[in-house]
């Protein structure tokens, strides 16, 4: 984000970072909104598929999300 990209969270949970210290993701949570950067909690990703020059992520609370890459996580 800081280097010009557009970042987005996407969080199938209702929380960032489940399990971890409330201070740690309290304050993960303020820099992000500070940095603009959206988060999604409580959304999934249904599906991902390449387009010309990217992709497009479709998200279980109905939108679509265009983007050039995509950064897939999960377990601990």
């Amino acid at each position: 984000a800081q280097l010009g990209s557009q970042v987005s969270v996407v969080e199938k949970g209702h929380t960032l970072l489940p399990g971890w210290d409330r201070d740690i993701v309290q304050a993960l949570a303020r820099t992000l909104k500070r940095k603009n950067i959206p988060v999604l909690l409580d959304t999934g990703v249904e599906w991902l598929e390449k387009r010309d020059g990217g992709i497009q992520a479709g998200l279980s609370n109905g939108d679509t999300v265009e983007a050039n890459h995509a950064l897939v996580a999960v377990g601990r």
